[in-house]
């Protein structure tokens, strides 16, 4: 079965919009099949006002990482050659390298200046061992997409629209976005579609 290792800035945008099931949907897996950062978890224990614009969004996310399984070992060698990295933080680090000991693996991120530095010349090796393995926070909101339509999906990120650029950017305003599937299908295929030639392949296609 699929395992998704999801970085904390997918899972608490999703948890702002109400998308947090799309997570593991778009992969066609389950919560049981996700695992993330210890760090994370404390933070919505806490209901970290720096993270969490409203409670009922950290509660929300806190139920389904009840759900979650714990993360598998990382790979030494990975994580010693990651170690450092300018644009890498060190939770970044440790998901790669389980994504990298883990078979059948996918990591999960919206950090964009990330997958950049993995897809540089000095990292093309770690860049292999990801090659079609890497899930966007785009790859969320196309699955959002097919499963809600344009106007639903529009209406579920209206009150947080500004938690991510490329999103407010693709997904237009709830008075904007009926009839607005194909373009909304048209801009995602077009920006993944960027960044995986700008990250050596990483992405997973569809």
């Amino acid at each position: 079965m699929v395992q998704l290792l999801v970085d904390n800035d997918v899972l608490i945008k999703a948890a702002h919009w109400g998308l947090l099931d799309h997570i593991p949907a778009c992969a066609g897996t389950t919560w049981k099949h996700v695992a993330v950062l210890d760090s994370l978890i404390y933070r919505v224990k806490k209901r970290d006002k720096k993270l969490f614009l409203n409670p009922a969004v950290a509660e929300a996310l806190e139920k389904r990482l009840q759900e979650t399984s714990p993360l598998p070992v990382p790979d030494s060698t990975t994580l010693t050659a990651l170690q450092g990295t300018t644009g890498l933080d060190a939770g970044e680090v440790v998901l790669i390298a389980c994504v990298v000991a883990t078979k059948g693996s996918f990591l999960v991120t919206g950090d964009k200046r990330a997958l950049r530095t993995l897809g540089s010349a000095e990292l093309a090796n770690i860049a292999k061992s990801l090659e079609g393995r890497v899930i966007c926070l785009e790859h969320i909101i196309r699955n959002a997409l097919d499963a809600l339509g344009p106007v639903e999906l529009a209406r579920t990120i209206e009150p947080y629209r500004e938690l991510d650029t490329a999103v407010r950017v693709i997904v237009p305003a709830v008075d904007n976005a009926k009839g607005a599937g194909q373009r909304i299908q048209e801009a995602l295929n077009a920006y993944l579609g960027e960044l995986n030639g700008k990250t050596n392949g990483m992405l997973k296609i569809q």
